[in-house]
């Protein structure tokens, strides 16, 4: 079976949402861990609530999971583009639910700026 959005796989000990792939070049968002998410959230609240520019970029660019299995962790849109070549999608053990599948679709498009116009045409495609 092909891989499709919201899948979840494992990359160099790292896992991943797999978000499309156009031409050779593979979107995918990193599943950061616990630690490195809590950090994140705490990053972001700080720097919103202070009114700081810095929240518009890419770092900030993620979205906390509420699917079962990945909760207290974030998917982290940057380095999202990967080289065909490079991915090898080994096991796909989850797929995300619709909620989270719809709050990436949503982050991906609020925040357009920063991907491929390509990537941004295909999700808005995306029968969410």
């Amino acid at each position: 079976m092909p891989i499709k959005f919201g899948d979840v796989f494992k990359f160099n000990g790292k896992e991943y949402i797999f978000i499309a792939k156009i031409d050779d070049i593979i979107y995918a968002a990193e599943i950061l861990d616990r630690e490195n998410s809590q950090t994140i959230l705490r990053l972001a609240d700080r720097n919103s609530t202070r009114g700081n520019r810095l929240i518009d970029t890419l770092l900030y660019c993620f979205v906390e999971l509420t699917t079962e299995q990945f909760t207290e962790r974030v998917a982290h849109m940057k380095g999202a583009q990967r080289n065909e070549e490079t991915v090898e999608f080994g096991d796909v053990n989850d797929c995300l639910s619709l909620a989270d599948k719809q709050l990436i679709k949503r982050e991906l498009m609020d925040n357009s700026k920063f991907f491929a116009e390509e990537l941004i045409e295909t999700i808005s495609r995306l029968p969410l």
